[in-house]
C-alpha cells in the first residue's frame, strides 16, 4: 500500500537514519507532500551525494595544485544563491526547480567566506549518467579556486557516477566561449537538445 507522509515526518526519518539537512540548504523531499518510496528513494540519493562531498573534499588535493588551505564543498544553500546574484548565470531563477528535483545533485564551493563556484544538475532516472545543468565559477580574477571549479566539479561528479553505476559525465547547455577549452580537458560537444559535453567514466 503507497502511503503520503508530510515532510516534517520525512525530516524525523531522516534524522533517525542520520541523513539531517543542512539549515537554510534546499529542502530534501522538494516542496510538495511526497509519497513514502519516493521518500526513500531521495533519502539514498542524499546520502550518495554527501558521501560525495566528503570523497571529493578527501581527494581534492591530491587532482588539484594549489588549492587554498582551507575550502569546504556543500550542497548549494539560497544564502550561496543570494551571493551569485550578480553572476553570469541566473542562478535564482533556476534554483527552484532544482530543488524540487528528486534526482538533484549539486555542489557550492567555499573557501572562507567567499563563493568560489557553483553547480547544479540532476543523476537520470535510470542512472546512466550524471548531468550538471548548470555550473558557473566566481566572476571574479582573485577569488582562491580560479581555474579548479571545473576539476572540482568533474571530481565530484564523476564520484557520484561511479557511486551509481553511471557510464557518463555530461555537461549540458556549455557556453560557446568555453567548449573550446572542455574539449581540451577530454569531453566530447554532442549537438542535442539541449547540447552537451561529455566525458566517459
Amino acid at each position: 500500500m503507497r502511503g503520503r507522509i508530510s515532510e516534517p515526518f520525512v525530516g524525523w526519518i531522516l534524522a533517525t537514519l542520520g541523513v539531517a539537512p543542512y539549515e537554510d540548504t534546499a529542502p530534501i523531499l522538494g516542496r510538495e507532500l511526497l509519497d513514502l518510496g519516493q521518500a526513500i528513494r531521495r533519502m539514498k540519493i542524499e546520502r550518495t551525494v554527501l558521501a560525495a562531498l566528503s570523497k571529493t573534499e578527501e581527494l581534492l588535493p591530491q587532482a588539484v595544485v594549489s588549492l587554498p588551505d582551507k575550502y569546504e564543498l556543500c550542497t548549494p544553500s539560497k544564502s550561496d544563491i543570494a551571493q551569485a546574484k550578480d553572476w553570469s548565470l541566473n542562478w535564482e531563477e533556476n534554483f527552484g526547480s532544482w530543488c524540487d528535483e528528486q534526482r538533484r545533485l549539486g555542489v557550492a564551493i567555499r573557501s572562507g567566506d567567499v563563493l568560489c563556484g557553483l553547480a547544479i544538475g540532476r543523476f537520470h532516472k535510470n542512472m546512466s549518467f550524471v548531468g550538471f545543468t548548470m555550473m558557473e565559477g566566481n566572476p571574479s580574477k582573485e577569488h582562491p579556486f580560479k581555474g579548479h571549479v571545473l576539476d572540482t566539479v568533474e571530481l565530484f561528479g564523476l564520484i557520484c557516477a561511479q557511486a551509481v553505476g553511471a557510464n557518463e559525465l555530461r555537461l549540458f547547455n556549455p557556453l560557446e566561449g568555453v567548449i573550446p577549452y572542455y574539449l581540451n580537458c577530454g569531453y566530447e560537444l554532442v549537438a542535442g537538445n539541449p547540447p552537451y559535453c561529455v566525458k566517459q567514466v
